[in-house]
């Protein structure tokens, strides 16, 4: 999905998978995927994350840190947060749910997706979901209107074709009738 400035994109779920048990390697975090190549760090594009636990109206953890992934060449708005150590921080989607929003804040990129993984009472929860692409729904939209007015069209055909050979008709039999032969 293309984001100009100033739009946003917010995505709820309600589960995220849970893979196995957490080892300490797996990450607690959230990213916003671009496509490669369409957020352009050295161009001045710039987007924000926003992350709600249950919804827009909760105060949000926000993040404009942006990642590269090599060697995908993919581009990503984060955040992470700590599971282990001496301080770990609670889980912020205990209850496998939460909304997320992206929004351009300056120049424009295409949002592939996100992906959301947390460790959970000892366990590794992860899980990605790409954004649907309103293109395919607007080209069907599209398609089902031409089909409409050519079927439109088609039917004022047939009625015009109808009214001028009822038309014919009736004027060749006035015409027969008129002039008996």
């Amino acid at each position: 999905m293309l984001l100009e400035q100033g739009q946003s994109y917010v995505f709820e779920f309600n589960s995220i998978i849970d893979l196995r048990p957490a080892v300490a390697s797996d990450p607690s975090q959230v990213i916003a995927w671009f496509d490669p190549g369409t957020l352009d760090l050295g161009g001045g594009d710039k987007a924000m994350l926003e992350i709600f636990p249950n919804s827009l109206s909760d105060s949000p953890l926000s993040s404009t840190v942006t990642i590269d992934e090599f060697p995908s060449g993919r581009e990503g708005v984060s955040y992470w947060w700590s599971w282990g150590g001496p301080h770990p921080e609670p889980p912020f989607f205990p209850d496998l749910q939460g909304v997320l929003r992206v929004t351009m804040l300056s120049g424009s990129a295409q949002l592939s997706g996100f992906e959301v993984a947390q460790v959970i009472n000892g366990e590794f929860y992860s899980g990605y979901t790409a954004v649907p692409e309103p293109a395919v729904g607007t080209l069907l939209r599209a398609g089902l209107v031409c089909l409409l007015i050519f079927r439109i069209e088609e039917e004022d055909d047939q009625q015009m074709c109808c009214r001028q050979g009822r038309d014919s008709g009736f004027v060749a039999r006035w015409t027969r009738s008129a002039h008996p032969a």
